[in-house]
């Protein structure tokens, strides 16, 4: 088992720590096992993270077969949106550590205690507000949690608030308005993510009146959700068992309310059920090798570039750059290059005059660029429902698209000039997935590169191999011609 602490990387000053408690992986059992993770907000009224509701429920959800990992988030005097930003870079940093951690990227739980509900809710509600992803620098889809798993939480700063709560998180902000901004249970949209919520009928600190609310919006979003209210047990049980006893009170023990724990993995194990039987709505496409092959004209143009710098240049070393940017092709290509080192400004030249060689090839293209195949495909895909997307990291994917008179098979284009990373970064996918307004797990992806089947895995979505990408072994499922898509979709 993996567990360190993790400095939240948020602020000019890091104050909050990320426990984590993450199985390993066995030859013996499953080498490639992905697991879900869970990740725990204590309570404690944002004065303090509760001990009771931390590493115990960590170790009680690894027992289950979780990764689980506790966030030790800012409290008072530090205010809001301070330990938001902590929990949405902590999402944030799951995701894109996933593979180093064997992380299911689709299966990142939010669990919040009391306060800790309130601040877990809270990115339940605004994970997808463009201020939250300005503060951290990251694409809206990086801190979506795929579930809330709220435990008596706090939600409402009206009739029925803990209004220490709204005071600590606020501070010199404690307004009328701001309370109203963070009374959640009026910022409840479709987009809240699936949420499991318990709550106890006795309770008296955070009343049960909270759950119920959320309950409502939730209910009137057409968000998942299921609710357990137990009738007897006072505010913060945690595991409500011995393990998690009040040492101050000798409460806590709850025997009724244990089985919580039990519930939630029922319902996190219905809903990867329930996502295995979605079928997707969205297809995203990488264009060249895939809708179309310039690869003749990539090698051309770069071959012009390489006899001129007396670099060696031939088909092996132009597979290596399918599906990179244009600068990171340049930069395998000058691996050979013995001469005087090139700046920065020589190196952008070069790129640039490769572009130029390569967009005057393009011109000469026509419909008859695209086979029938692929048109006919594309042309039934949408008569059956399908948003298709062109995912390319190519700056050039739109002048393809209009020469070959293509452009109008397809909602949306995402390419090398709305992206800053490229494949296997999940980016170019990402931003095409929000551009048809899917959820990554509602996508697909074709693609014919490795660097392309990675970047479709990074970003959940289902992976479909074609051309030389068969035969790697992370493709879900693979393709001999176009027209066989018609088939799995």
């Amino acid at each position: 088992m993996k567990c360190e602490r993790i400095l939240v990387e948020y602020g000019a000053q890091p104050y909050a720590g990320l426990d984590t408690y993450f199985l390993d992986n066995y030859e013996e059992i499953d080498a490639d096992r992905k697991r879900p993770v869970i990740l725990i907000c204590p309570g404690g009224g944002y004065r303090m993270t509760s001990d009771r509701e931390a590493e115990a429920v960590a170790v009680k959800y690894v027992s289950m077969g979780y990764h689980a990992c506790v966030l030790r988030y800012s409290v008072k005097p530090e205010i809001f949106p301070r330990a938001l930003c902590e929990v949405a870079w902590c999402v944030n940093y799951l995701r894109s550590h996933a593979d180093e951690y064997a992380i299911d990227r689709n299966r990142i739980f939010v669990l919040g205690f009391s306060a800790g509900g309130h601040l877990a809710a809270s990115l339940g509600a605004f994970w997808q507000e463009k201020w939250l992803g300005e503060l951290l620098g990251v694409n809206k889809e990086e801190i979506r949690p795929d579930g809330m798993i709220l435990c008596y939480p706090v939600i409402s700063s009206k009739q029925y608030g803990h209004i220490e709560s709204f005071e600590n998180l606020l501070g010199k902000n404690d307004t009328e308005e701001m309370r109203a901004y963070l009374s959640l249970e009026d910022h409840v949209t479709e987009d809240f993510p699936p949420t499991f919520m318990w709550h106890t009928y006795e309770d008296d600190a955070v009343p049960v009146e909270n759950s119920l609310l959320m309950a409502g919006a939730l209910r009137k979003a057409g968000v998942s959700l299921e609710l357990h209210i137990f009738p007897h047990g006072p505010h913060g049980l945690s595991l409500a068992k011995e393990e998690t006893r009040c040492a101050a009170t000798g409460g806590g023990i709850q025997k009724h309310c244990q089985s919580w724990p039990d519930l939630t993995d029922g319902w996190i194990r219905e809903m990867k059920e329930n996502d295995c039987k979605e079928e997707k709505k969205g297809i995203i496409f990488d264009l060249d090798g895939v809708i179309v092959s310039t690869d003749k004209f990539h090698y051309q143009a770069w071959k012009k570039i390489a006899d001129k710098m007396g670099i060696e240049f031939n088909e092996k070393i132009n597979e290596r750059l399918r599906g990179v940017s244009r600068m990171e092709s340049l930069e395998i290509i000058l691996e050979k290059y013995e001469g005087a080192p090139l700046s920065a400004e020589q190196k952008q030249a070069l790129a640039e005059e490769k572009n130029g060689y390569y967009v005057d090839l393009l011109k000469t293209m026509d419909r008859c660029d695209v086979s029938e195949e692929v048109v006919n495909t594309l042309k039934s895909l949408r008569r059956k429902g399908y948003f298709l997307a062109v995912g390319s990291s190519s700056k050039n994917a739109k002048i393809i698209l209009r020469q070959t008179r293509i452009e109008d098979l397809f909602d949306a284009v995402s390419d090398g000039n709305n992206i800053t990373r490229s494949k296997p970064d999940p980016e170019v996918f990402l931003k095409a997935a929000e551009y048809i307004e899917l959820l990554p797990k509602q996508c697909a992806v074709v693609e014919d590169a490795r660097a392309g089947i990675d970047a479709a895995k990074a970003a959940g979505m289902m992976a479909v191999g074609i051309g030389t990408a068969t035969e790697y072994d992370k493709c879900d499922r693979k393709i001999k011609s176009f027209g066989e898509l018609d088939q799995i979709f």
